[in-house]
């Protein structure tokens, strides 16, 4: 089973592909962590996406709350520019990311 996590719309890129610049809200912490507790399973499939993710304040609080919630293959779509920052991809991965796209 999975559940496909849109965390908002914020991103640090204007590709003038994307499809999601034409809305506009982000969900707050809580309203995200609400999400992956209602829907966490065991064994479960999520993918986090956006705009992008990864300039989320909150990004590793929810990595590790989608950790504890029980999925055990966790996706990310980002554009990837976050990860420039070695540390930051070692911090994602310790913290139970599984796949990026």
């Amino acid at each position: 089973m999975g559940f496909d996590l849109e965390v908002g719309t914020a991103c640090n890129n204007n590709c003038i592909f994307c499809s999601a610049a034409s809305r506009t809200s982000d969900f707050s912490t809580e309203q995200v962590l609400k999400l992956l507790k209602e829907h966490g399973a065991e064994g479960g499939v999520l993918c986090i996406t956006g705009g992008e993710p990864t300039i989320r304040p909150d990004f590793l609080q929810i990595i590790s709350t989608a950790t504890t919630a029980g999925y055990n293959n966790i996706l990310l779509q980002s554009n990837g520019r976050a990860f420039a920052d070695p540390e930051l991809a070692k911090k994602v991965v310790s913290l139970g990311f599984t796949t990026f796209r």
